[in-house]
């Protein structure tokens, strides 16, 4: 059983409480009893298996210090069938470059302005804050074992209420390093998949070389920080649909002028959404498909490209379709006419009212 979870950027989980009913007559209040036991035990996950989060727990102590290189592919499913992308890596134990995630280039940069950023997932492991969203919105198991890329692997799921595979995990028998990861959807197909095709597990032949200078420079953002933004108009939610957290917040340029980089993460898949101040210059998306106000694009990772409110948003995410979509959905869009103003003034009163939405 997990319970709510308070992160540095205000409260998070379920809010309410229990409401008792009277009922006339014994029987009617033993029915209704009954009724409530056998929904809550329809509704509840399985217990995590404490040897598979024990594997997944150390992923990242190991790709720390494990040396090696190789070759690593990344495939995504689209509409248009799957792109496939490849890169060579390499991890020397005496250096700090190891992989912290996908490189990925802020889309808010058709407004003008580039940025890269990295946002979460990719083979480094989990930290124990994603291991503690993992197990708070999946069921974590252990798989029967198999091997990836020629070596012998452990195989670990994540496994959603209905018992469906959301996550699979191929880690080193030998050494604990995650050798393979892959994102199922409701349907059971495989959406997103990142791992190893070759691994030398040695001291890189070739010294790592340090990753390119970013094009910005991008600071965190405290909690205090976020709470004055909020106030003066930015759109910084707390939660977004899925079980997605908000759990880190970084700024690039002025405070009321530059790109905001909201990451957020259920523990298995990621979403990173940018907020810039401006318009946004749909000349620059052509070949991008849209539907309604928003462009969308899919390559390696989904990405959605909207105005609303004064502001450019830009949500990339390695999560399912119906995932992009529907957190796509869950921030501002862009209203029209009498009633779109009404919504927007409506919406801005709520945030008055409630500061940490």
């Amino acid at each position: 059983m997990t319970s709510a979870q308070t992160t540095p950027f205000g409260p998070s989980g379920p809010f309410g409480g229990r409401s008792a009913w009277v009922v006339g007559g014994l029987a009617a209040a033993l029915l209704l009893a009954w009724t409530l036991a056998g929904n809550a035990g329809a509704g509840r996950r399985a217990d995590s298996d404490p040897e598979a989060l024990e594997l997944l727990r150390e992923t990242a102590a190991a790709a720390r210090r494990t040396p090696y290189e190789g070759t690593q592919i990344r495939t995504t499913l689209t509409g248009g069938g799957h792109t496939r992308t490849a890169v060579k890596v390499a991890h020397a134990t005496d250096t700090v470059t190891p992989l912290h995630g996908i490189l990925v280039q802020d889309a808010s940069s058709t407004t003008g302005g580039a940025a890269d950023v990295t946002a979460t997932g990719g083979l480094a492991g989990f930290t124990p804050a994603l291991l503690a969203l993992l197990t708070r919105n999946y069921t974590v198991v252990q798989a029967a074992d198999d091997d990836a890329c020629g070596r012998a692997a452990h195989v670990v799921e994540a496994r959603r209420a209905d018992g469906g595979t959301a996550g699979r995990f191929r880690i080193d028998a030998e050494t604990g390093i995650m050798l393979h990861r892959e994102l199922l959807d409701d349907g059971g197909r495989v959406v997103s998949a990142l791992g190893f095709s070759d691994v030398r597990i040695a001291e890189p032949r070739t010294p790592a070389v340090a990753g390119a200078s970013r094009a910005a420079p991008w600071a965190a953002v405290g909690a205090a920080e976020v709470a004055g933004l909020r106030g003066r108009g930015w759109t910084v939610p707390q939660d977004l649909p899925g079980g997605f957290v908000l759990n880190e917040v970084r700024r690039s340029g002025p405070a009321d002028g530059g790109t905001l980089h909201l990451g957020y993460s259920d523990g298995l898949a990621a979403v990173s959404v940018f907020v810039q101040r401006g318009r946004l210059d749909e000349r620059r998306l052509a070949g991008w498909r849209r539907s309604g106000a928003v462009f969308h694009r899919e390559d390696s990772q989904r990405w959605a490209v909207w105005a609303a409110d004064g502001h450019v948003y830009t949500v990339v995410t390695d999560a399912p379709r119906a995932a992009s979509d529907t957190v796509v959905a869950a921030l501002p869009q862009a209203d029209t006419g009498l009633w779109g103003r009404l919504r927007r003034g409506v919406r801005r009163i709520g945030t008055w009212a409630n500061p940490w939405n």
